[in-house]
This record gives C-alpha cells, structure tokens and sequence, in this order.
C-alpha cells in the first residue's frame, strides 16, 4: 500500500494518495509518516487540518505502534 500512496503523491494524484491512506495493510507508523507527507504536500487547507487531527490523535491514544489496520 506505500508503494501505491508513493506513486500516487509523487505525481501529484493528492485524491488518489489519500485513499490509499484510508485503506487496510498500514502499520501505524507508516500510515503517520504517510499522513505527515501528504499533509505537507497539499494545498488544501482543510485536508492538512483532517490530517494533522488524526496524526495528533494517533500519538495520543492506547494503540501499540505495532497495531496497523
């Protein structure tokens, strides 16, 4: 699934990058580091915002960093 998000960020398929984001078979860091590019890559002011929340709340919860979804 990184391999496709990567694809799809590196040309510029914002729309496409996020749904593979919201797809199983992430780690949960990997879906934080992916969720960090994306945010960072976007012009969408509202999407960085949705971003950022779940990266935040992600750091913040019980959830062991070896759990993915």
């Amino acid at each position: 699934m990184a391999r496709l998000f990567d694809d799809y960020l590196s040309s510029g398929r914002q729309a496409e990058a996020w749904a593979t984001l919201n797809s199983t078979g992430w780690s949960l860091p990997d879906a934080r580091a992916a969720a960090e590019r994306l945010a960072a890559a976007t012009d969408r002011p509202l999407l960085t915002l949705q971003l950022r929340a779940w990266i935040a709340f992600s750091q913040q919860t019980d959830i062991p960093e070896r759990y993915g979804y």
